[in-house]
């Protein structure tokens, strides 16, 4: 954005801080924007100074090192330049360390400033070759600390970073590579166990699914993540075989029906965590089957991964226009940002990384969260 350097700065001269970081958008190549927000860490507040090991949350957000401005004597003094090494892969993770264990503040601001392009063409983190790019910084990073004595103070940090990285860098590795890694991911994590560290010390706000599949995983030396691979490997060609046959079309029909009827119970219910919950009034009562039976009148929900200004998500809201003006009250259930306008009766936002996971707000008529269960 046109302003960020004069904003950063601005609350710089304030603040007195080393680092001033804003928020920052994601642009996808399929032209939808996301938001990364800092709300989570700064709470309330539009502008919150904090030292990396008084939350763990501003040293596991994604380093987008280019979302602040450093002061420049801060570097100077301490030497710090970005690491260099062969592929120049992941250096802004051994960055976000060394500057934030280093500094005697960060002011942080949920503005969003940086136009961040993911995974593009040419970019390092897409190349699958340098499987070992992780454990090379880390030991890095592990070694800065222990010079500078902060490992205590930062070890925790510093191995839940690594159980999040793993997901991203086994997901970008082939199976020969993803061998490889959970074979060395597995000494640092049993190291980590003998520092008292293990997923449990995740905050729970953080957990994901795939974090927690991931995490156990290389605990147990990728023999669980292999056999299943294998036998999903297996199940897709039996399925294949049965999707040819008037009688496999329609058991795919069947269990098609009931896995969605399960997967929304699932997003609802548990990831949710809400069973009932009085608003405005009305008793809403979540179930799979009968959702939303026991409030009055009729009622459509809509499950969204985020919500934009692209042509799909417009178009879907013409047709969810007209749902409403057929008599129906509409739900919209995010992962991203919600749609704020009128249309929408009830939103439900679904992001463990926001302070807002978890809780009920008004679009359009009161923006205030209420209080989640």
């Amino acid at each position: 954005e046109k302003n960020m350097y004069e904003i950063l700065y601005s609350i710089g001269q304030r603040s007195k801080s080393e680092i001033i970081k804003g928020a920052f958008f994601k642009e996808y190549n399929d032209g939808n924007t996301a938001i990364c927000f800092l709300d989570h860490i700064i709470g309330n507040e539009d502008v919150r100074s904090l030292q990396g090991f008084e939350d763990i949350g501003i040293m596991i957000y994604e380093s987008s090192i280019w979302s602040a401005i450093y002061k420049r004597s801060f570097l100077v003094n301490n030497k710090i330049t970005m690491f260099e090494s062969k592929g120049a892969s992941y250096q802004d993770v051994i960055w976000k360390f060394k500057t934030y264990a280093l500094v005697h503040s960060i002011t942080l601001t949920k503005q969003p400033f940086y136009h961040y392009r993911v995974l593009a063409a040419n970019s390092s983190s897409a190349s699958s070759k340098n499987y070992n790019a992780m454990f090379i910084n880390y030991a890095e990073i592990k070694a800065f600390l222990i010079r500078h004595n902060k490992f205590e103070q930062y070890k925790d940090a510093f191995y839940v970073h690594q159980f999040f990285d793993s997901v991203f860098h086994l997901n970008r590795l082939n199976d020969t590579d993803r061998k490889k890694f959970i074979r060395d991911a597995s000494k640092t994590f049993i190291d980590a166990n003998k520092n008292n560290i293990s997923i449990k010390s995740i905050p729970d706000q953080y957990l994901y699914n795939e974090l927690t599949q991931v995490y156990e995983t290389i605990i147990h030396k990728g023999k669980n993540y292999f056999s299943n691979r294998k036998f999903r490997s297996f199940l897709k060609r039996i399925v294949k075989l049965c999707y040819k046959s008037p009688l496999g079309f329609l058991f795919l029909k069947i269990l098609k029906k009931v896995v969605n009827q399960r997967h929304i119970k699932t997003i609802l219910k548990e990831s949710m965590g809400i069973k009932n919950e009085a608003i405005n009034g009305h008793n809403l009562s979540i179930d799979a089957i009968e959702i939303f039976k026991s409030q009055p009148g009729k009622h459509a929900l809509v499950l969204m991964p985020w919500w934009s200004t692209n042509a799909a998500c417009l178009i879907l809201r013409e047709i969810c226009k007209m749902i409403k003006n057929n008599g129906y009250t509409l739900h919209i259930l995010v992962t991203g940002d919600a749609p704020i306008d009128d249309l929408w009766d009830y939103s439900y936002v679904v992001r463990p990384t926001n302070e807002n996971y978890g809780k009920w707000f008004l679009p359009g008529r009161d923006s205030t969260l209420l209080d989640s269960i």
